[in-house]
């Protein structure tokens, strides 16, 4: 597998993932966590899909997703 440099993504909710399996801006991305855990994300290349859910994660669900980051 190839080895990708670490890229600032933003996360979004998918209303409706059914509908990203067919798209084909839509890749299965394997993620590796905090934790060292990898999780399969939808990567999609379309900046305004209509699919997606905008609302900011707040601090204990991105905790529950990515883990917690210390900052320095």
């Amino acid at each position: 597998m190839e080895q990708k440099q670490p890229t600032d993504l933003k996360v979004v909710r998918i209303i409706d993932p059914s509908l990203c399996v067919e798209c084909r801006f839509a890749y299965i991305a394997t993620v590796e966590l905090l934790d060292g855990s990898l999780k399969e994300m939808l990567y999609c290349r379309r900046l305004d899909c209509d699919n997606w859910d905008y609302a900011d994660l707040d601090e204990q669900e991105w905790n529950e997703i990515w883990g917690s980051v210390e900052t320095e």
